[in-house]
């Protein structure tokens, strides 16, 4: 109208060579194991893995790289997850879902009873023992790339991830496991 082009938020941004839907299709299993892994229940993870992907829609920048695109996405899920949390009405509920609803999602990588009451444990650490865990062993992300998603010093990340299995090891009664043992 008035000689005025319409754009729209999404014409603003740019992801890496890809259409919105390709993005959401490539990624969206990445972002719905961290989004349940985080809350703990799949109606939770749900809304969080809604809001990621409305804040990739609406966002005003250019993902020059698939790299940095996934690790935006995986920060802005840890935040949406950790917000989540943060509100007042979630803190006083404790949701737990039964391990088949996070079998369905592909949250445990293997079928199995061992792998399936790692990832529970891996859930039950500290926040900031669960996210270096998560991304090291099941996204397979670097100790260099773990740190410059979550702005911290590599060496801070090793540390983390030893206490993180330290931890592990402890939970399952000095047993090792593939997962906790130090690579």
């Amino acid at each position: 109208m008035f000689g005025k082009k319409k754009t729209t938020l999404f014409a603003k941004t740019h992801f890496a060579g890809l259409e919105y839907e390709q993005v959401v299709r490539k990624y969206a299993d990445m972002v719905t194991r961290i989004c349940v892994m985080r809350c703990g229940n799949v109606e939770d993870a749900k809304d969080c893995f809604q809001n990621v992907f409305i804040k990739l829609y609406t966002a005003d920048k250019d993902f020059e790289t698939e790299e940095y695109l996934k690790a935006w996405l995986i920060q802005v899920a840890i935040h949406q997850c950790t917000d989540f949390h943060r509100q007042a009405w979630n803190r006083k509920v404790a949701l737990e879902d039964d391990i088949s609803k996070f079998e369905e999602l592909g949250v445990v990588t293997d079928g199995s009873t061992q792998g399936s009451e790692l990832f529970l444990l891996v859930k039950q650490l500290p926040e900031k023992y669960s996210n270096v865990i998560y991304l090291y062993y099941y996204e397979e992300y670097s100790i260099s790339e773990i740190a410059k998603m979550l702005d911290s010093n590599e060496n801070t990340i090793k540390s983390i991830l030893k206490r993180g299995r330290d931890k592990l090891k402890e939970m399952l009664g000095g047993v090792d496991n593939e997962l906790v043992i130090r690579i």
